[in-house]
């Protein structure tokens, strides 16, 4: 059974609601095998009443994140109802398989983090930011890191479908209930020449708030993330593997 921590961050300009954010902690990324992709899946359990407003209003923060070969990953957001398991809206992507093309049938070599240092970076995704996955990693070759916050002090990217197609992700579950189950799965797609465990997400969290969150609001997420730290440390959680 997944332990969920859930850490509710909320900031107030004036008398206005301005950000919610939530967080939970992840964990290993199984690497695919034969039979398979190695799938993990985190989720947030909001129990908050009320809509998702319209616009382009949720930022997903995804919290050292370390893979060797970005090109292997799908990342995508599912929102379940109370019962997990009526999906709510539909599946959104955050990227899938960066760089893969028929020239390229394994994707980017670039990666996430640094896994041969056991760190990782963090990344956000919204639909309103110019940073462009594939074009970076593009770029990059192996044991190249995309830059994450840790590095450029971005690490901001508009969300990607197959093919490097820009998705909806920020505004797709506009007029769409706050509380239910909000599942982050990432899949490892590419059987690696290793035993174990193919990457690492320590945590991720939903930024509920204006268009695009200003950098004290990011500021206060990672407070929020140091914390996160420390109660995953203490409540680890599983992961799930597809067979």
């Amino acid at each position: 059974m997944v332990r969920l921590v859930v850490l509710a961050v909320t900031v107030f300009v004036g008398s206005l609601l301005a950000t919610t954010t939530y967080v939970s902690p992840c964990g290993a990324i199984p690497d695919a095998t034969i039979g398979g992709p190695g799938v993990l899946n985190c989720s947030i359990h909001v129990t908050d009443l009320g809509m998702v407003p319209n616009g382009n209003v949720l930022t997903i923060s995804l919290i050292g994140l370390q893979h060797e070969a970005s090109g292997d990953l799908v990342a995508t957001l599912t929102h379940y109802a109370e019962d997990q398991s009526t999906v709510i809206g539909a599946v959104q992507y955050l990227f899938s398989r960066i760089g893969q093309s028929v020239s390229q049938p394994f994707g980017s070599d670039a990666q996430f983090g640094d896994p041969l240092a056991g760190t990782g970076d963090n990344y956000l995704f919204n639909s309103t930011y110019s940073g462009d996955l594939w074009a970076v990693a593009a770029l990059l070759g192996a044991a190249q890191a995309i830059p994450g916050l840790a590095q450029n002090g971005s690490g901001q990217y508009f969300p990607t479908g197959p093919g490097g197609t820009p998705t909806a992700l920020s505004s797709a579950f506009g007029a769409q209930p706050l509380a239910g189950y909000w599942q982050l799965s990432i899949s490892d797609m590419a059987p690696g020449p290793g035993t174990g465990p193919a990457g690492n997400l320590t945590g991720f969290s939903l930024i509920f708030g204006a268009d695009v969150p200003e950098p004290s609001t990011l500021w206060l997420a990672a407070v929020a993330l140091a914390l996160l730290g420390i109660r995953a440390r203490r409540f680890p959680s599983d992961s799930s593997r597809r067979a």
